[in-house]
């Protein structure tokens, strides 16, 4: 064993590490006092951790889990007899044991050490399996609703064409503006569409942050508004409180959407109603989805969250065409995971209920933003803006937004002619394409950061989930801008570069 012993009292630490080494495979121990060093440490060289109550917990697990490793410790931990309070936080946060300091409890601790690391180290397969069952689900829902997505954005493309071709053939300018502001409407449709479906398809975090219950909901209800639609389904919400849950968003949203698949597979034959209420219950969040649909056999209900369990007849034309039995098992997992609970229920007057309570978030104040300060437009100093960018049509429409505004532009289509002109030339912001063939934008942001430490560059990419972006926010990039980005947010990047001139 690999062990990493932290208490507040030394000789109890002593205490351990001689109850350890009667343990036949003990490998190393090592006893750090409890300060801020602790938090400092790569958790991934043990497989275990003995700690007691005078350890901040949550920053612990906080920083365990920002380590990303592939496996992470088993904790054991001790607290003061007349303090159970802290041994139940504890064990409500996910730690393996919590003992209490009484005489003997060191009998056989090996033993029980042992057994922390091998529970341990088995919760963490289970937990990989089920992460790799929930991306097979959510690659399952992606291929579902593709026909909804192609329906929406052929949709866009129809507007967008239409009013195009009208704004060229017009000659009445307030007719001409009102087809072009639908037209900006349009790609702002088709941008919120391609942001809720990257943020499904997004590699797994694990980060947990306190978010609006409802607002992932109403987020789940627009990825499914096509297949809710043809399923002749009317949605009815009751969002009596707007509260809030500390939550990992992509996990609680496939489980919406989960939810809802299940709502469309038992309506699908004749339509009906939807409702889904939020209130909250016992300091916790309680959501109801409940339908109208034939309902489920009550003999089943202990059933339903089984793996490989389905209530669907693969012979019923549903647009499932039958189900695998693993959604309701996947939700039930990430529920659990958040310290929550699912139950089933049948409704009165037919239909199903089903029921999440997740606890609500600890109420904290935001944390204060620093305002950009408004530059009155007489004002505003004019850039000097190098633009590197190889598609060409990219570059015509920076170009006109950039110099409607009144500054300067220079345009090149590669990094090496961008490099030359770094040398050459002082620029107040340079806009740079990530992916570029030859030299590729982040290349070029790492040899002009060396010829000029402070230039100003902003990432340009379609690819929202690039590691080279990723890379190049670590290597200096001032900012990034995700395609497709509205002029609203262009102009946030030239203010701040505004102010920081000033």
């Amino acid at each position: 064993m690999r062990v990493l012993v932290s208490q507040s009292n030394h000789k109890f630490a002593l205490l351990i590490e001689k109850a350890l080494t009667e343990h036949p495979s003990r490998d190393s121990i090592q006893i750090l006092p409890v300060d801020a060093e602790l938090l400092q440490q790569n958790f991934s060289d043990f497989n275990l951790l003995i700690l007691d109550d005078s350890v901040d917990i949550l920053a612990l697990l906080q920083q365990i889990k920002n380590q990303n490793s592939i496996q992470s410790p088993a904790i054991i931990y001790f607290y003061n007899s007349t303090n159970s309070q802290a041994g139940q936080a504890a064990l409500h946060a996910g730690i393996n044991y919590a003992l209490p300091k009484i005489d003997g409890i060191l009998d056989n601790f090996a033993d029980l050490a042992k057994r922390a690391i091998l529970i341990n180290q088995n919760n963490e397969k289970v937990s990989i399996l089920c992460r790799q069952l929930e991306e097979a689900d959510k690659a399952a829902f992606i291929g579902r609703i593709s026909a909804g997505l192609a329906h929406d954005f052929n949709n866009i493309l129809h507007l967008i064409g239409g009013h195009a071709q009208a704004a060229l053939e017009l000659e009445n300018t307030e007719v001409k503006n009102a087809s072009l502001d639908i037209i900006r409407d349009c790609c702002d449709q088709g941008k919120n569409i391609s942001d809720q479906l990257a943020n499904l398809l997004k590699p797994k975090s694990f980060d947990y942050c306190n978010l609006p219950i409802s607002s992932i909901i109403d987020s789940a209800l627009h990825l499914m508004q096509y297949e809710l639609t043809r399923s002749k389904i009317i949605v009815e919400k009751n969002y009596t409180a707007h509260l809030r849950v500390m939550c990992n968003e992509e996990q609680i949203i496939q489980m919406f959407l989960n939810l809802l698949l299940n709502a469309c597979d038992s309506l699908h034959a004749s339509g009906g109603k939807l409702l889904i209420s939020v209130k909250e219950e016992n300091e916790t969040a309680l959501i109801e989805f409940a339908d109208t649909g034939p309902g489920i056999d009550e003999n089943l209900h202990s059933k339903i969250f089984d793996p490989m369990f389905t209530t669907k007849n693969n012979e019923q034309k549903s647009p499932a065409i039958g189900g695998a039995g693993l959604g309701l098992f996947i939700s039930k997992n990430i529920v659990q995971q958040h310290k929550g609970q699912i139950n089933v229920k049948n409704r009165d007057g037919g239909g199903t209920i089903f029921s999440i309570a997740l606890p609500l978030a600890k109420q904290t104040l935001p944390f204060p933003k620093t305002p950009v300060p408004e530059i009155p437009s007489g004002t505003r100093k004019n850039l000097e803006i190098l633009v590197v960018e190889d598609e060409a049509m990219i570059r015509s429409v920076l170009n006109n937004l950039l110099t409607m505004e009144g500054h300067k532009v220079t345009l090149v289509d590669n990094g090496e002619l961008a490099l030359q002109k770094v040398i050459d030339y002082d620029y107040d912001l340079i806009l740079s394409d990530l992916n570029m063939p030859n030299m590729s934008g982040l290349d070029f942001l790492k040899q002009a950061k060396g010829i000029k430490e402070d230039l100003k560059i902003v990432m340009i990419t379609g690819d929202h989930f690039s590691e080279d972006l990723d890379e190049a926010v670590e290597a200096g990039a001032y900012s990034k801008l995700l395609k497709p980005f509205n002029k609203k947010e262009l102009d946030e990047i030239l203010l701040q570069v505004n102010t920081a001139s000033d």
